[in-house]
């Protein structure tokens, strides 16, 4: 797949995820966060396809550093699922300490 089409795609679920916090945000519960992680998981898997294409550094950096930012926000999802015990609770987790900011900057390294 061309990298514009993946950019593309990955920019449109980026929407879709930031929707999902926006809801998320209003009534902090589990099933909220799950619209959060489904768009995620496909941003993960996109990112993880431009990998394959040539990349300046500073593109690579950015990618890399997106990955890590989703891998931490999944493990930390994922310790506070096994927690909850209904649907409607709310579901709340910080930061790790090392966390990797969302990278705001993202689509602008690609000239988009």
């Amino acid at each position: 797949m061309d990298k514009r089409i993946k950019l593309k795609f990955i920019y449109h679920n980026m929407t879709r995820s930031n929707r999902a916090y926006q809801m998320y945000k209003n009534k902090p519960t589990y099933y909220n966060a799950c619209h959060i992680y489904n768009a995620n998981k496909i941003i993960y898997d996109s990112i993880n396809q431009l990998l394959i294409d040539d990349l300046t550094e500073e593109q690579l950096q950015e990618v890399i550093n997106y990955i890590f930012h989703l891998e931490k926000w999944f493990i930390q999802f994922d310790n506070e699922k096994n927690k909850i015990k209904d649907i409607e609770e709310t579901f709340i987790f910080q930061a790790f300490d090392d966390h990797i900011p969302f990278p705001k900057n993202f689509f602008k390294i690609f000239n988009l």
